[in-house]
């Protein structure tokens, strides 16, 4: 962005009628230092359409017959980032169906910086129903006889619904010195899969702390109703 706003600065400045020096970019427009009182503006697009008239200015060459601009960051000796956070679940299991009910679920998410905490808060939201869906019953299913698949359409295959979830409680990571990464100008972590990477182990926890008390130490994802049952009358009929 620095350097496109560097490539587009001499144009703007010749559209403008002041010296290069005098120009200021803000908010996606370049204008004089006093701009904003005079009103005298341009913005990058204003000056794409006209830079066919500065072969100078013309960093990128042409292609197809139209100017581009352009500009390469290089990556190598980037820091990493490395996002952390909590995530939580409590869930309730009928012993007499294995009828599984999602009651809560939250979590604390560290994406750094977050530039529109909005469209953050919904790819938590679709990742913790992503692992969530898969630890209560997503799952591909083959005949082992034959490799047939048995799962092939969803009215086979499970697809979790909003009808399986209560209300999410989100909190972020605050306090720049806490979430804000000097890996990049923005201070930004990776945020994509805060919802799916915690999700299938504390839904597992959760399942077996339920469990704990008839005995049950281990069960195999997805804990279905059939797969929880099958588990309960199996350790009952151990303990008798």
């Amino acid at each position: 962005s620095e350097d496109i706003v560097s490539q587009t600065r001499p144009v703007a400045a010749k559209l403008l009628q002041v010296a290069e020096g005098s120009v200021v970019f803000r908010d996606g427009a370049f204008s004089t230092a006093g701009g904003d009182d005079s009103g005298q503006q341009v913005t990058i697009l204003d000056i794409v359409s006209v830079l066919p008239e500065f072969p100078e200015f013309q960093s990128a060459g042409t292609r197809d017959g139209r100017v581009a601009l352009a500009s390469t960051a290089e990556q190598k000796g980037r820091l990493n980032t490395y996002p952390y956070g909590a995530a939580a679940a409590e869930v309730e299991i009928d012993p007499e169906t294995g009828e599984l009910e999602v009651c809560r679920f939250c979590i604390v998410n560290d994406c750094g910086i977050a530039v529109n905490p909005m469209i953050v808060d919904g790819q938590v939201h679709g990742g913790i129903v992503q692992g969530v869906g898969q630890t209560l019953g997503e799952n591909i299913v083959y005949d082992p006889s034959c490799g047939q698949i048995l799962t092939g359409s969803f009215m086979d295959y499970m697809m979790p619904r909003a009808d399986q979830f209560p209300p999410f409680e989100l909190d972020e990571v605050k306090g720049r010195s806490n979430a804000q990464t000097d890996a990049n100008p923005l201070g930004i972590k990776a945020g994509g899969e805060a919802g799916t990477v915690p999700a299938l182990a504390v839904m597992g926890n959760a399942v077996m702390n339920a469990l704990s008390d008839l005995g049950i130490e281990h069960i195999d994802m997805p804990f279905t109703s059939a797969n929880i049952w099958a588990a309960i009358d199996r350790q009952r009929k151990a303990d008798c």
